[in-house]
């Protein structure tokens, strides 16, 4: 009976093997139409994160073959995990868990961003703090009190600021520089300081240009003194759902068909 039943398996793997990787008459092979499709499909996935991919050092192709990777690894180990005690329902599970595995390569992606905007913004802040000093001189033109300001604003947001200025310095672009600035960052803070850096940049400063935004600097270092805390718990509470989820599929089937056995043998069933 076991022959008949791996017999079975094993036929059945075959011709599938063979539908999905042989090419038909026509040369179209199933297996590489499904490849590309999915391909298509995380590549829409990630369409709107391109610039994001480019600041964290990641491609598109990166994101879509670590989706791939990650999300066909847990569908494998989640259909290892439970083929024994679930029989054909572990298709259903491995299909959950390599959703799960994409939308985990979202999500740590898409951290790495915040990590890197969380950053930014510290910069932001001192920048809001130094430029008006230097601008209180009054001799100081706009272009010269950032660039000695420079000096006092971390990465990244140092790194930005300096190659919007050498984009005005060179250029005189200064829409086209606070616009790139602005599509990086993707904060409403950067948005406003840009915004109105664009529309004064030719007239003289005020030194009380930054100070109506004081609120939302305030807001800034509070999140990020508070998001050290929170991300590690984060961390620990993603894998103990995926640890959960697990354990529900190899223990919570089984244990629920036994007492579906136990509750039909009652009624004499």
């Amino acid at each position: 009976m076991q022959f008949i039943l791996l017999l079975g398996v094993g036929i059945s793997v075959y011709i599938t093997l063979h539908l999905l990787l042989v090419p038909d008459r026509y040369g179209i092979c199933p297996g590489n139409l499904t490849i590309d499709l999915i391909q298509r499909k995380l590549r829409d996935f990630y369409s709107t994160e391109n610039e994001e991919l480019k600041i964290i050092g990641k491609s598109p192709d990166y994101a879509i073959k670590a989706s791939l990777f990650i999300g066909l690894a847990f569908g494998l180990l989640g259909w290892i995990a439970t083929v024994h005690f679930i029989g054909p329902y572990s298709c259903l599970v491995a299909i959950l868990l390599c959703i799960l595995g994409l939308l985990l390569v979202k999500w740590v992606l898409g951290n790495e961003f915040k990590k890197w905007q969380s950053q930014l913004l510290i910069g932001v802040a001192q920048m809001v703090n130094f430029v008006p000093a230097f601008l209180s001189v009054g001799t100081i033109i706009p272009l010269a009190a950032f660039k000695l300001s420079l000096e006092f604003i971390p990465e990244p947001f140092k790194g930005e600021l300096s190659t919007a200025l050498d984009r005005i310095s060179r250029k005189a672009e200064v829409d086209e520089a606070m616009d790139r600035l602005i599509d990086r960052a993707r904060h409403p803070l950067v948005d406003a300081i840009c915004s109105r850096l664009k529309v004064s940049w030719d007239h003289r400063f005020e030194p009380t240009i930054f100070d109506d935004l004081s609120d939302q600097i305030k807001e800034i270092n509070e999140m990020a003194a508070a998001k050290a805390t929170v991300a590690k718990s984060a961390t620990y509470a993603v894998l103990a759902i995926i640890g959960l989820i697990g354990a529900l599929f190899i223990y919570g089937f089984p244990a629920y068909k036994v007492l579906m056995e136990k509750v039909s043998g009652g009624f004499g069933m």
